[in-house]
């Protein structure tokens, strides 16, 4: 699972990110009891067709994984999440993760999609993770 992976990675890699308290699985969730307002989400968003891995004699195909990753601010907070959202971009890029052959960033810089009503600024980092199965 490319998302999971993704989110143990950033637990390790991040020293601002915690899996389960700030950094989750899946879509965005609305900030309440124990989703806070500076957070972030990794989902899975699908990826082009799986090429067969010419050389592999069994059935083995090249996959790769696209992944959403959405940061959040504190309200009010730009600076403090763009910074955020430039650490996460700065992990993952060619980030080496279990059996992933290449994981790699598809902007270079995160793009900005703006505030909400109570001021959070948010960005997400669309990554590429490559894998043979």
């Amino acid at each position: 699972m490319p998302a999971a992976a993704m989110v143990t990675y950033l637990d390790a890699n991040v020293g601002a990110l915690t899996a389960g308290t700030n950094l989750f699985e899946g879509p965005v969730r609305s900030v309440a009891t124990g989703i806070p307002d500076e957070a972030v989400f990794c989902l899975a968003t699908g990826g082009p067709a799986p090429e067969p891995f010419i050389d592999s004699g069994g059935g083995i195909e090249e996959r790769v994984h696209s992944l959403l990753i959405r940061v959040r601010s504190e309200p009010g907070e730009f600076n403090d999440g763009q910074t955020l959202a430039r650490s996460v971009r700065d992990a993952a890029q060619r980030a080496v993760i279990g059996s992933y052959l290449d994981v790699y960033v598809r902007e270079c810089d995160p793009a900005y999609l703006g505030s909400d009503d109570e001021a959070r600024h948010s960005w997400s980092i669309g990554v590429n993770m490559e894998i043979q199965e």
